[in-house]
């Protein structure tokens, strides 16, 4: 009766949780930067392709990840969405082994419901759960490691001992970190550690066959190699590239010991409290030191009637040594709180969001104790006033209006938690951001005498290329590759060179010229610079194509506009690519100007419908200074059509600002609109 009612309360805990998880969980690939999101496009690429991920390999992680990927797609679930789900599966997990864990503490199952529940509905707690990262299983596996180090320390079953063996192991080696909390275990068994060495040598050839189990699960990071995977991080079918995964623990790359650590711990504490109010975690952390596994033993006992001399001897032990839990508990959660203060680079990463979760999960189950403590001292004050005692009365009453009081003010917390923080959560996990990039490299038009290789910085951007590539159906006939390619290589395989702008802002263009020598540059859409050692658009193309409309008008400036094309992108969408011709070396950096009109000469700023300027040609990273004697250069501009308007044209110049006489125009080209 007693194991069906705390069912009843985890059962409840999930499913509140499940419902508030599934309001937020993340159906689109990924197009944030926020330190959330930093891995998670990765993810939404690498599972249902069944790839390996970035450092240390995850393979449990990822091996398990893709099976679930691929079996929800049989029914219709995108891969990102089905990746995101995949992680909530993990948090509903995590959310019932923190009510487990209270009540295995002693804590009644509302208590531990409500305790955990505060945990989930954490800020860091809840974004983990409703997009594609791994750290809701990082979260499950510890969890669970303390839960079962909990049950063998109380009663020091074989069955308990080789559950724990198995999930700290497979908790290790998925998630390095784990071993921060290997003291907290070893006080946690402490009862019964000597217990292990009676038990006999099947026993310890099964406990060393389970936890060798763990990093042979690294065997389906070179099986993914093999057997062909498309999406491969790093070189794990090497035995170099192998063992560097393996033994990576991305120490060297996260911590940085010369920042002022005032500013570490100022910085640890708000992150903290954007999860908990520092208040509520501080008290949860301090109620970590009522827990009594062995009042909940002793009671799950006498209702069994199960008991023996060896459970009632370790249960006396565990009575007698309550601050031995308390103090392995604390020991669970202070590693990662220092661990969270070292990862620091002078601003919030997803290392210290990731290292800080045990603090606030462990600050959910001592919220649990802290009210289940209360109640206790309810109940015995109570007991006391019915034997006789006024006094005693009045104090049972008290106390109970203390617990009670108690109890609502963490319902209406919880409920501010989830109002509060609900908003701030579907501002990530529906930020599309970089669909921007896709939009501007779909608009490339694949040639195939000619192949196009599009370089992307490796990171959000490339993620949501390739997912769309892939499973979108967009940027077809385009190769995708991240800055780890060689432009060299691509140039000496006649392959155009594309960096969308987003590239440039990161690696400047003297990166390139760096590798290729003086670069010429063309729009190749816009948004999407085409670079080249050798000129890229040459007379005879010009002059020959069908699509471009020729033209010999002088700006006046050293510059003619040799032809252009107009033509409809959309329903509210015009897209102008523009052939400059230098005739000699231009003397000034010219802006460049692109109106749509009402009138043509507009009278008036009513009568400029868009604008699409420039501060240079090519989105601005071709002065024209730099600008050779008869080179042609490809120009691209999008220009907005606003709705029930009637546009005459399109007017395209050239100016640029004198000292003396302000801004200077070149002539005017008038380009008719299109029919649509």
């Amino acid at each position: 009766m007693l194991t069906h009612r705390r069912s009843l309360w985890i059962l409840l805990a999930v499913a509140l949780a499940a419902l508030l998880y599934l309001s937020t969980v993340q159906t689109i690939i990924n197009g944030g930067g926020h330190p959330y999101m930093t891995d998670v496009g990765e993810h939404q690429n690498a599972l249902p392709r069944w790839g390996t991920i970035h450092h240390s390999g995850y393979p449990q992680w990822t091996a398990l990840g893709s099976l679930f990927v691929s079996a929800l797609r049989v029914v219709g679930v995108e891969p990102a969405a089905g990746v995101s789900l995949y992680a909530l599966v993990w948090g509903l997990l995590t959310v019932a082994l923190l009510v487990w864990l209270a009540m295995e503490l002693g804590a009644a199952g509302p208590f531990a419901a409500l305790g955990g529940l505060m945990a989930a509905v954490a800020t860091s707690v809840w974004m983990d759960a409703s997009v594609g990262e791994l750290h809701t299983a990082t979260m499950a596996l510890t969890l669970a490691t303390l839960l079962f180090a909990v049950r063998f320390g109380r009663d020091g079953t074989r069955a308990n001992l080789l559950w724990l063996t198995f999930i700290f192991s497979q908790g290790v080696v998925h998630q390095r970190s784990l071993v921060l909390i290997a003291p907290a275990v070893l006080l946690l068994v402490l009862p019964h550690l000597l217990d292990v060495f009676r038990m006999g040598w099947r026993t310890w050839l099964l406990v060393v066959g389970i936890a060798l189990l763990a990093p042979l699960t690294y065997l389906y990071l070179p099986l993914r190699v093999w057997m062909g995977a498309d999406w491969v991080f790093g070189a794990p079918g090497t035995w170099d590239g192998f063992w560097t995964l393996f033994f990576d623990n991305r120490a060297d790359r996260v911590f940085d010991l010369s920042t002022d650590w005032a500013a570490r711990v100022r910085t640890t504490l708000a992150i903290l409290h954007d999860d908990l109010w520092l208040p509520l975690l501080a008290v949860g952390l301090a109620g970590l030191w009522l827990a009594d596994p062995g009042r909940i033993s002793r009671k799950d006992a006498k209702n069994a009637k199960q008991e023996s001399f060896l459970a009632w001897r370790s249960l006396r032990l565990c009575v007698r040594s309550p601050l031995l839990v308390g103090l392995a508990l604390t020991l669970a959660w202070v590693p990662n709180f220092l661990v969270t203060v070292l990862i620091w680079r002078n601003r919030v990463t997803d290392g210290q969001l990731a290292a800080k979760l045990p603090v606030v999960l462990l600050a959910g189950v001592g919220i649990a104790l802290v009210l289940d403590w209360l109640w206790g001292g309810l109940v015995t004050r109570r007991s006391a006033g019915e034997q006789g005692s006024r006094g005693a009365g009045e104090n049972g009453r008290i106390w109970r209006r203390v617990a009670v009081v108690a109890a609502l003010a963490l319902v209406v917390a919880l409920g501010y938690r989830v109002w509060a923080t609900r908003p701030f959560i579907l501002s990530v996990t529906r930020d599309d951001s970089s669909q921007a990039i896709v939009d501007s490299v779909d608009r490339v038009a694949a040639d195939p005498a000619r192949p196009a290789t599009v370089l992307v910085p490796w990171g959000t951007d490339y993620w949501t290329l390739t997912y769309e590539q892939r499973f979108g159906g967009r940027v077809q006939g385009l190769n995708l590759v991240d800055h780890n390619a060689r432009p060299q290589a691509i140039i000496d395989r006649g392959e155009r060179l594309l960096l969308p702008d987003q590239t440039l802002r990161i690696f400047p263009l003297s990166t390139f010229e760096e590798r290729l020598g003086l670069l010429y540059l063309a729009s190749a859409a816009p948004g999407v610079i085409e670079v080249s050692p050798s000129p890229i658009v040459d007379e005879p193309a010009l002059l020959t194509s069908s699509s471009i409309i020729p033209a010999d008008f002088d700006l006046a400036n050293g510059a003619r506009i040799r032809g252009y094309r107009l033509e409809w992108a959309s329903e509210s969408e015009l897209l102008l690519t523009v052939y400059w011709g230098a005739d000699r070396p231009l003397a000034f950096d010219y802006s460049t100007a692109v109106h749509l009109v009402a009138a043509d000469p507009p009278t008036g700023p009513a009568d400029i419908l868009a604008q699409a300027d420039k501060a240079h040609p090519v989105d601005g990273w071709y002065p024209t200074t730099r600008w050779r004697a008869g080179e042609i250069v490809r120009d691209a501009y999008l220009l907005p059509v606003p709705a029930d308007s009637a546009p005459a044209a399109v007017r395209v110049a050239m100016y640029r600002s004198d000292p003396a006489a302000g801004f200077v125009n070149t002539p005017w080209l008038s380009v008719p609109i299109p029919p649509q």
